[in-house]
């Protein structure tokens, strides 16, 4: 696992491949209205990650861009080093699938921008967590994908993953960031969390 200069990560095209996972730990607090949400999504998983979306090369402006769902805006596409430019600590994983797949799924995610945010989805997440408990919410399926029209973020990166061939393994449709960087299907490449790694590299 490689160490990036947080400086200059943003336009390095080598540092990373279409298709990785970036996954955002941001400092929150309860009492902060702006921060809220990401304090519940961090103390209901016991998780440091809060956010996680996919990265694609922008050839055109030489820098990398996060493709990710939020809850103001929802499915957007950012600079990387925008996203990273909040103080955030984040880790970056690539899923064991072939190029060919991780660049479909960047490609699929890029064709959802301008979709909206699934908050019924972030409501009945959080209904089953306090039923079942974080943990078996995360790894929850069910019967058939409807075609959707908004998505969370986590909900995002699974649903591109699934779209270039390669789902990603312990992940339902309830998954959240927890689930997504826990799951078996990849390694962390790079990680500026101070957490430790999430998964096997």
């Amino acid at each position: 696992m490689r160490t990036p200069d947080p400086l200059h990560i943003a336009w390095r095209q080598d540092a990373f491949e279409d298709g990785d996972t970036l996954a955002v730990s941001r400092q929150c607090h309860w009492w902060n209205p702006r921060t809220w949400f990401s304090w519940r999504i961090k103390a209901t998983t016991r998780s440091p990650w809060n956010h996680v979306g996919l990265l694609k090369w922008d050839a055109h402006l030489n820098h990398w861009r996060v493709i990710e769902a939020l809850f103001w805006g929802g499915v957007v596409s950012r600079p990387m080093f925008q996203v990273l430019g909040q103080d955030a600590r984040f880790a970056v994983a690539r899923i064991d699938s072939p190029p060919a797949a991780r660049r479909t799924a960047a490609r699929w995610a890029a064709n959802r921008v301008g979709y909206g945010y699934n908050r019924r989805r972030i409501l009945q997440i959080r209904l089953l967590q306090i039923a079942l408990g974080a943990k078996k919410v995360g790894g929850l399926s069910v019967a058939g994908q409807a075609p959707q029209d908004s998505f969370i973020c986590s909900e995002l990166v699974i649903g591109a993953h699934r779209a270039g061939g390669y789902p990603l393994e312990g992940c339902g449709p309830f998954a959240g960031p927890a689930s997504v960087m826990s799951s078996p299907s990849g390694s962390v490449v790079w990680d500026t969390s101070g957490v430790g790694r999430t998964r096997p590299a």
